[in-house]
């Protein structure tokens, strides 16, 4: 059961977003693939994702890679994308290693322009769905573009990202894309925080979760809008198999049913 109508608050939209990087630690590394996905109350999405990769800050940005993460991305094909002559090894458990040295590929997005790239969709994004009515009474103006840009950023500070484990996607944000996270809430939607609680409380429906192969183990994809989609896919799944009223009163379900 869908408790929320489509979208009648901007609070009801989640900006969903994966990054692929170089690894785990953001000042020592680079950003190579961004994707964003908005959702409205009911998880559906609102408008054409964003995707776009990113050209790594160090020319060999694979030489700050570890074995796990260049074996990663080499059989997701991010490698592919932003490298020519990618050639690889197999060792003797099917990982995957650099044969020589790859040449950067011409003309890829830079960061900055990713990033405001990113903005000017959450901006449009925004105002496809009519939830700019603040920023628009603030200015006087029914014109986006003519809303200032203070009032604007304003109006966006209340939306949450969602996506799995996405601290660590706020966190890379936070140092190589501080003007994009600087429209988000302080407030996350982790979809790992309710496959824990899954996993402690409701092993059934954990165990018949979304993304497993037939070992039971979660396929890996570790392309930024594959990932999204899985994220949303689990919500979802959680929600239909009465998962997430657990920690929803009846009388709050009663109050938003459409």
């Amino acid at each position: 059961m869908r408790w929320r109508c489509a979208v009648k608050y901007q609070s009801d939209i989640i900006i969903w977003t994966d990054l692929e990087t170089t690894g785990l630690d953001p000042h020592e590394g680079s950003i190579l693939e961004i994707a964003m996905v908005a959702t409205d109350g009911n998880l559906q999405q609102i408008g054409a994702p964003f995707v776009s990769i990113v050209q790594p800050l160090h020319l060999r940005g694979y030489e700050v890679m570890d074995a796990f993460v260049v074996d990663m991305h080499i059989k997701n094909g991010l490698m592919t994308d932003l490298y020519d002559g990618v050639a690889s090894i197999a060792d003797e458990k099917g990982n995957l290693s650099l044969v020589g040295h790859p040449v950067l590929r011409d003309n890829l997005p830079r960061l900055g322009d990713v990033e405001r790239a990113a903005i000017d969709w959450i901006k449009s994004t925004l105002a496809s769905c009519n939830c700019l009515d603040r920023a628009k009474a603030a200015t006087g103006s029914h014109d986006l573009s003519c809303a200032s840009f203070i009032e604007w950023k304003k109006e966006a500070k209340g939306i949450p990202l969602g996506g799995n484990t996405v601290h660590f996607d706020k966190r890379w944000m936070i140092v190589h894309m501080d003007d994009l996270e600087a429209l988000f809430s302080h407030r996350i939607v982790d979809v790992s925080s309710f496959t824990e609680m899954a996993k402690r409380i409701a092993k059934p429906v954990y165990n018949k979760r979304p993304g497993l192969g037939p070992d039971g183990k979660p396929l890996p994809t570790h392309r930024a809008l594959p990932d999204i989609r899985s994220s949303i896919a689990t919500l979802l799944y959680y929600e239909d198999a009465g998962f997430l009223q657990k920690f929803v009163e009846p009388s709050e379900i009663a109050k938003g049913a459409p």
